[in-house]
């Protein structure tokens, strides 16, 4: 009986051992808001560099199969639907794809007849018998006998936002960015922009060969002359949405951050190189069929390294590249220190190789301003293809 009453006496919980559970209770949970939080950062963070990753796979693939340029366009939110921080923190993609080929033939002209559509490059030789450098009259290419139907595609535009498109030259097997700089009743005279897909210069320099002979007088500026005329080309126009395919959102807080950073000694540009307050453009990666990176828009700035990086992270956290009131970039150590995880996305313009990198962080970070050792920057470890030193 003694027994029975002691153990139906210690059914309850002394207040000792009350608080006891509490605190043990209170300590958990404390413990729990800090270290969920960051680790929910982290996961929406590796999973915003896996999405974008995956996305342009997507668009890779889809040009492969169906011999065609398709990309992704990151979607600068100026409305701010998003409810972005910035901007240039881009939070919505769209798949896209570019017009088909124009083709400008005409049932009038055989192939090769001097009124077929042919593209003619015009250049100017130095008394050495090297071709001048530079555009304008150094360098003229002009796509001659076209219809009104192929010139209405390719406006001449304000110097703000000029008409650009795509050359493609399938005997010399390279691809150009252009920008129209002149327009007649049937030809437009274009200039090929300095950042090719290719790395070996945007006009077709290596392929042309010599430019015909020793000016007659070295000493007087020469001009150009017809250098080389092909009947096989092909013209697309400017990325558009794909039809029918819906947006692409990046998880919660999660941005691809365009902010313009300070240049790199080893060419990598991270896009798009511009300067607020003007504003800035969607950003298009498109990929050939064969998985060239095409120098759509800024796509075509690749630097020397031949790559774009995409800076995933938490808009709501801080900048690691900031803006000083002259809108001039710097590295922030505040905004290394709190931005909590970050990541690149690389694509290699030439093969279309995509990878996830960690960003490298500056190596002195006294002060406001962080800096980096001579050959070092973010991009360290993505042009190494690496996620440590």
């Amino acid at each position: 009986m003694t027994r029975a009453r002691a153990a139906a006496a210690r059914r309850g919980f002394t207040l000792v051992e009350l608080l006891v559970a509490m605190a043990i209770i209170i300590a958990l949970s404390a413990l729990a808001l800090a270290v969920v939080p960051a680790a929910l950062d982290q996961d929406r963070t590796t999973d915003g560099a896996t999405l974008t990753k995956q996305w342009l796979m997507i668009a890779k693939s889809r040009a492969a199969r169906d011999n065609l340029p398709r990309g992704v366009r990151l979607v600068v939110d100026w409305t701010n639907k998003g409810m972005t921080q910035n901007q240039l923190f881009v939070t919505e993609l769209q798949y896209t794809e570019a017009p088909p080929v124009i083709i400008p033939t005409s049932p009038n002209f055989p192939l090769g007849h001097p009124s077929s559509p042919r593209v003619v490059f015009l250049y100017a030789v130095q008394g050495t018998g090297q071709v001048a450098q530079g555009n304008g009259n150094a360098r003229v290419c002009q796509i001659q006998n076209l219809s009104t139907d192929v010139l209405a595609e390719f406006p001449v535009g304000p110097l703000a936002n000029p008409t650009t498109g795509v050359l493609a030259l399938p005997l010399l097997g390279t691809w150009h960015k252009f920008t129209v700089v002149g327009r007649t009743a049937t030809q437009l005279t274009v200039n090929l922009d300095d950042n090719p897909v290719s790395g070996r210069g945007s006009w077709p320099d290596p392929q042309l060969g010599a430019a015909g002979g020793f000016p007659a007088n070295p000493k007087q500026p020469q001009p150009a002359r017809q250098v080389y005329v092909t009947y096989h080309f092909g013209l697309y126009a400017s990325p558009r949405p794909l039809l029918g395919e819906p947006t692409l959102q990046l998880p919660r807080d999660i941005c691809i951050d365009l902010t313009p950073l300070a240049s790199d000694p080893a060419g990598v540009v991270s896009p798009p190189p511009l300067t607020p307050p003007v504003r800035a453009n969607d950003f298009d990666i498109v990929f050939a069929p064969s998985g060239q990176v095409l120098p759509f828009g800024t796509s075509g700035n690749t630097g020397t390294s031949g790559q774009v990086f995409l800076w995933v992270r938490n808009q709501r956290k801080s900048a690691p590249v900031q803006l000083d009131p002259g809108f001039n970039p710097y590295y922030s150590s505040a905004g290394f220190n709190q931005g909590g995880e970050q990541y690149l996305v690389s694509i290699k313009a030439k093969s279309g190789a995509l990878g996830i990198h960690k960003v490298r962080w500056p190596d002195n970070m006294g002060g406001a301003a962080a800096t980096y050792n001579p050959g070092f920057n973010p991009y360290t470890y993505g042009r190494q293809g690496a996620d440590q030193p």
